[in-house]
């Protein structure tokens, strides 16, 4: 997991993880709440991965699946009168390889240490 911290107005509420614009192979584990740091608030984010999604490589990368690696996070005001307030894009760029017991066999044989590309 990876640590993220977003600061905030004093009238946020809470946040949300809009599940249809991020990736399935991307997480967030969200805060109960917020610290407070003078008049602002301090959400403490932990970015993960999704193993299950078997999402390994580069990314971003030139792949419908992998052009848009984000986190898409909005912010939930005390006051709801007024429009729906924007999401945070939360960029991720990085590598990741499948741990052995997760990797797909090669054609016609069994992943092992001997044959791991």
């Amino acid at each position: 997991m990876h640590p993220l911290v977003l600061e905030s107005e004093a009238d946020v509420m809470r946040l949300e993880m809009d599940r249809e614009r991020t990736p399935d192979f991307l997480d967030v584990d969200l805060p109960d709440g917020p610290r407070r740091n003078g008049g602002r608030k301090l959400w403490e984010l932990q970015l993960k991965w999704v193993p299950k999604a078997q999402a390994e490589g580069e990314f971003p990368r030139d792949e419908e699946r992998y052009r848009d690696s984000a986190v898409y996070i909005r912010p939930v005001y005390a006051k709801t009168d007024g429009p729906a307030p924007p999401c945070l894009r939360i960029p991720v760029h990085g590598k990741r390889t499948l741990p052995l017991d997760l990797a797909p066999a090669p054609q016609g044989g069994r992943r092992d240490a001997t044959n791991d590309p």
